[in-house]
């Protein structure tokens, strides 16, 4: 039955004064709560219905909640993606959708004068500019899962120069991609831009290092890497004693306790590339920190 028909059942009962028993009335009421029409009836503006639509108990709902939103606004680029990502058939077609999107949000960017000097470096902290932010960074999540490497370096590189603060952790997936590319360079740079001792940052640092051959240099990274997370010895352990299934799968759902093996968890999650490269240097490195116990 479609929502708006529940609607009309309850409006015809209530006009025509008819008598029906409490079981009915709230049969209808259960109906309509879980198709969201009581929700329908009291929302306003497109961040209702994205609200909506992101606990939507089906794509289909989920979907309609998002057209609303897209009908109520039509720049709102947060409701533009989730259509995208639920309507589209495959991963090229959402990234040439994606594509599409940005081409008219950064028309709509330049209008508004979001690409000033005033603003370039600074788009998280202005609060019209997360949504755009927060779709790009979508594209970017498909460049990678599309194994598209040089254009995610590009279109993260293109992020954090749009926001230098990074709110989005975007510096995390370049350095992987950094090290996917043995960009010494580069990954030095970004290193030295941001100056934290993070999992996601001395991870692949000791990782680009193991495999340019600079073993002296590997093992520095990984001794800070220990001091930093309290759980590296752990981590290496269980990925070279056949754990990793049960560690990578870790539920990271409502996000990651700092300095601890979840670290590892998000870094593989987000750049799951870096772990056919890291087998060697993950056994390698099993034994050097064994040493430094």
């Amino acid at each position: 039955m479609k929502d708006n028909n529940i609607l009309d059942i309850e409006d015809y009962m209530n006009d025509e004064n008819m008598d029906y028993s409490e079981k009915v009335r709230q049969a209808i009421a259960d109906l309509m709560r879980e198709s969201g029409v009581d929700d329908e009836k009291n929302a306003e503006t497109a961040y209702d219905f994205l609200e909506m639509a992101d606990s939507a108990a089906s794509e289909r709902q989920a979907l309609k909640y998002a057209k609303k939103a897209l009908e109520l606004e039509p720049e709102n680029w947060d409701a533009a993606s989730m259509v995208a990502e639920i309507s589209t058939s495959s991963p090229e077609k959402l990234l040439e959708k994606y594509e599409q999107l940005i081409k008219q949000a950064d028309a709509v960017m330049e209008r508004d004068g979001y690409f000033s000097e005033d603003c370039i470096g600074n788009f998280w902290g202005i609060f019209e500019t997360r949504p755009y932010m927060r779709m790009r960074s979508k594209y970017l999540g498909m460049l990678v899962s599309c194994s598209m490497f040089k254009k995610a370096i590009a279109e993260a590189e293109e992020l954090l120069r749009l926001c230098t603060n990074d709110n989005l952790g975007v510096r995390f997936s370049l350095m992987a991609l950094y090290v996917l590319f043995e960009d010494e360079a580069k990954a030095l740079e970004l290193y030295s831009k941001y100056k934290e001792e993070s999992t996601m940052f001395l991870f692949p640092l000791s990782l680009l290092y193991y495999r340019l051959g600079d073993f002296k240099q590997s093992r520095q990274y990984l001794r800070r890497l220990k001091k930093s997370n309290k759980d590296t010895f752990e981590f290496f352990e269980a990925m070279v004693c056949g754990e990793e299934e049960k560690i990578l799968h870790k539920d990271l759902e409502f996000g990651y306790r700092p300095f601890t093996i979840d670290e590892f968890v998000a870094e593989f999650e987000e750049a799951t590339f870096l772990l056919p490269i890291s087998v060697g240097f993950i056994q390698w490195g099993y034994s050097k920190l064994k040493s430094m116990k």
